[in-house]
């Protein structure tokens, strides 16, 4: 099927996106950066669609879908409006051409793997525990190892933009309260509330499939 061949081929293209990034993050000096969610998320999404590992692309897809969705329409205001309604990725307005081109790709893997969703129609019902997972450890590397100033995976403070939401009070705790509360909250409010509404959605696209592939029975002569 030439839509089989097409995620395998979109695999291997975020796969080698990740490697892109992989070489300006290290040539910019700025490898700690790779440690990102995003970015990780990525390559297991890449790596899930050459392997057809519906586990890994459904672990890819709940990981980033609201992080990669803010981005999406922060990123689209402001090449529209040139404004960050969000404050989420203010950064780039001050990148170049090569930085731009070395983070575009928030702007199409999450719409890619959710056309993987529609056409697979299903989800691994325990995505969410291998997202919260790879965050947990991601989130603890950056916040024990990793300079405060990139904030990476926001393990030393609440991002910019949502400090001036009620979460900025998470910034007043000590790290031995902050990390492993951002740890527990991303993964009940954020992947475990998402693995379930995309779950829902499978529901509903699998009824409506259902419902094409067995019309109701045309009504008889005799019953009119």
């Amino acid at each position: 099927m030439w839509l089989s061949r097409f995620f395998r081929f979109a695999g291997g293209l975020l796969v080698v996106n990740f490697l892109w990034v992989v070489v300006s993050r290290v040539w910019e000096g700025k490898a700690e950066e790779l440690a990102w969610l995003s970015h990780v998320g990525t390559l297991a999404g890449g790596v899930g669609l050459l392997l057809r590992s519906d586990y890994l692309v459904s672990l890819a897809l709940v990981s980033l879908f609201l992080f990669h969705g803010i981005w999406i329409v922060d990123g689209t205001a402001w090449l529209l409006t040139g404004t960050f309604p969000l404050g989420a990725v203010y950064y780039l307005a001050e990148h170049n051409w090569f930085q731009f081109l070395a983070t575009i790709h928030h702007f199409y893997v999450l719409p890619l793997l959710l056309a993987w969703l529609f056409w697979r129609r299903r989800l691994h019902p325990q995505a969410w525990v291998g997202a919260s997972a790879l965050f947990a450890v991601l989130v603890l590397f950056s916040a024990f190892f990793l300079p405060t100033g990139p904030n990476v995976n926001s393990a030393h403070a609440v991002w910019p933009g949502v400090d001036r939401t009620f979460f900025g009070h998470a910034n007043r705790l000590p790290k031995v309260i902050y990390v492993p509360a951002l740890i527990l909250a991303s993964a009940f409010a954020n992947f475990w509330l998402v693995n379930r509404l995309l779950e829902l959605l499978v529901r509903l696209i699998n009824h409506r499939h259902s419902g094409q592939q067995h019309p109701p029975p045309a009504t008889s002569a005799k019953s009119r």
